[in-house]
């Protein structure tokens, strides 16, 4: 299945993240706890500007689907961008089996 990503025009930088986590997330009126949101800033995922922002756009547009399945404390931004980079990454064994369970069900609502 191909998905469209955006050229990068903007350099993954912090200041850049942060304007993506205030559009999708705050601006939309998202009021979550923000979390540890280090992996992110520090591109642990190793991912281009447009490919979180392709997550940060899916999770937001998607945030039912997160709601219906996590407790309010897993309501985090770094624990629901932790969620998307992992389905985009298609990496279905990390954590508990409710996890990847909510994990491969993220990746087909991204890819569908």
């Amino acid at each position: 299945m191909k998905v469209y990503i955006k050229d990068n025009i903007y350099p993954y930088s912090k200041q850049n993240v942060k304007a993506l986590i205030e559009f999708y997330f705050f601006k939309k009126g998202m009021s979550f706890v923000p979390g540890n949101l280090d992996f992110v800033y520090e591109n642990k995922a190793e991912l281009t500007i447009s490919q979180l922002e392709f997550i940060a756009e899916n999770i937001s547009n998607h945030l039912d689907f997160f709601k219906d399945k996590l407790s309010i404390n897993g309501l985090t931004i770094s624990n629901l961008l932790k969620y998307g980079i992992d389905a985009y990454k298609s990496n279905f064994n990390s954590g508990s089996l409710n996890r990847k369970n909510i994990t491969n069900e993220f990746h087909k609502i991204m890819f569908s």
